[in-house]
């Protein structure tokens, strides 16, 4: 479910609930136990986490995560956020308004701010779920395409049975280090609150315990190194992509937490 779509209305008292249904959608499929390998395909939101919990249950099979990218700019965040504002006074009315927010997110993909979708994303490509630099890539390009591709191609290399790679499955990606190196790439990045409930979750299923605390604890020792919407004016695709991106560089340069 779309949490901006649902605002308002009753269903967003199901949001969270959603997640479950997801991790529990992905292991009544798994459970069928005819799978070599595993695409995870989804982002947004609740999607990803829902994904991971689930998998996790099933961790002796490769996965990888395949995300679908932010959508291209529309209007800028200045002149959304400004139309919004006398929207709220009563300047403009309803249509003019929806046009204004049809335009800005006017495509597939996830939304071009950095939220939960978006932070979804970065943190599971810095916990190796997803291939290095899959996850800002517009959705429809000619490298979102390669990139698809080969992650089809890797997973089935990991698969255990004729496998032409190195068989590397979810329950070994997803472990201590991993998980910590998740939260501080959040952190510096000024990521969605959310993800620090989806990360405890995540992580329980994988048999590791975090809380609120850790990331209190790491949240003094981990500089806040970008500003993206709403931390700043630029979106997903503007600048602020170069400076997540020069964070996903130092951070694999430093490799995994010790």
């Amino acid at each position: 479910m779309c949490d901006g779509v649902t605002q308002g209305e009753p269903g967003m008292d199901l949001s969270l609930i959603s997640r479950d249904v997801i991790a529990q959608s992905v292991v009544i499929a798994l459970s069928h136990d005819m799978f070599d390998g595993v695409l995870l395909l989804g982002i947004c939101d609740k999607i990803l986490p829902g994904l991971l919990m689930g998998g996790l249950q099933f961790g002796h099979l490769p996965m990888m995560l395949v995300p679908g990218g932010p959508m291209p700019s529309g209007i800028p965040n200045r002149e959304k956020a400004a139309a919004r504002e006398r929207f709220a006074q009563g300047e403009i009315g309803r249509d003019e308004m929806l046009d204004i927010e049809c335009r800005a997110y006017h495509a597939s993909g996830t939304c071009t701010f950095y939220g939960t979708a978006n932070s979804n994303q970065l943190t599971a490509e810095v916990m190796g779920l997803n291939l290095p630099g899959a996850s800002f890539l517009n959705p429809g390009t000619k490298m979102r395409g390669i990139i698809t591709g080969e992650a089809g191609r890797l997973i089935t290399g990991m698969a255990g049975l004729g496998g032409t790679g190195e068989y590397r499955p979810l329950g070994r990606v997803v472990d201590e280090k991993a998980v910590v190196n998740g939260m501080v790439a959040l952190l510096a990045t000024g990521g969605s609150t959310n993800l620090t409930m989806h990360l405890v979750a995540v992580a329980r299923a994988a048999g590791i315990r975090i809380d609120w605390n850790d990331f209190s604890d790491l949240s003094r020792e981990v500089p806040f190194l970008v500003r993206i919407y709403p931390n700043g004016p630029e979106d997903i695709n503007g600048d602020g992509i170069v400076d997540v991106l020069d964070i996903l560089e130092v951070l694999a340069a430093w490799g995994p937490c010790p």
